[in-house]
């Protein structure tokens, strides 16, 4: 199982956090006030020298899609694919499919070039995810349940039917699945998820089949590494 490490571009230490990772990959987030596309583009491009790919999450992921001045950036940075939030079916995939064809248009780009990471994490979402096929631009599908009413149970049915509806999802869109370990409101005050809690989820998204988990720390990262081991062999994710 491979590892993704959040990063946000324009914070301090931004890029020797990237070159001293041990992560397979990266996903690069950004807020309003830190929407420089240069800090953006110099984090995709960092990981890029390294062979590693880069993802771009723009925004907070609660608040719903991209804005257009959001998107413009992240696009213009060339990152391996835009993680989408609040997927509600096949439809959101052509509309964002759509305004991501007009910026690659815009910018020089090839058409199709910019892909998506498409999260499951609302209740529409998690009820469409059996509508969703094989899509050129559909990189991966993420399991997100934090907006999920009961998704703290840990044998809940809303936790066992949303993870199961993404793998399966998954496999049938042909594209691998990646999990979210947490949001913010149940880590500790410094920001962490408790070390067992963190594993314990890491070995559950093993034993289930995803293909990555996303940490939010070099920590996390070396525990995702301790229980799946450092080489998980080559990326089953598609980047240039």
């Amino acid at each position: 199982m491979h590892s993704f490490l959040i990063v946000s571009a324009g914070a301090g230490g931004t890029s020797a956090a990237i070159r001293a990772s041990a992560a397979h990959g990266f996903i690069v987030t950004f807020s309003p006030a830190a929407a420089a596309c240069e800090a953006v583009a110099d984090a995709v491009a960092l990981a890029g020298e390294q062979g590693r790919p880069a993802w771009i999450r723009p925004g907070a992921p609660a608040r719903g899609l991209p804005s257009a001045e959001h998107l413009a950036v992240a696009v213009a940075a060339r990152p391996a694919g835009i993680v989408l939030p609040q997927v509600a079916g096949p439809e959101d995939i052509e509309r964002f499919g759509a305004r991501l064809r007009v910026l690659e248009a815009r910018l020089g780009l090839g058409d199709g070039e910019t892909r998506i990471v498409a999260v499951i994490g609302t209740p529409a979402a998690v009820l469409a995810a059996p509508r969703l096929r094989p899509h050129p631009r559909l990189a991966a599908l993420a399991w997100a349940p934090f907006r999920l009413r009961g998704w703290r149970a840990p044998g809940g049915d809303v936790r066992r039917l949303s993870r199961s509806l993404t793998l399966l999802a998954a496999s049938q869109a042909g594209v691998p699945a990646l999990a979210f370990a947490r949001d913010g409101d149940d880590a500790l005050p410094g920001g962490t998820l408790p070390d067992d809690v963190f594993r314990r989820r890491c070995r559950q998204a093993l034993e289930e089949g995803f293909d990555a988990m996303v940490a939010e720390s070099e920590a996390e990262v070396r525990a995702i590494h301790a229980i799946c081991g450092p080489d998980a062999g080559p990326l089953p994710f598609e980047y240039p």
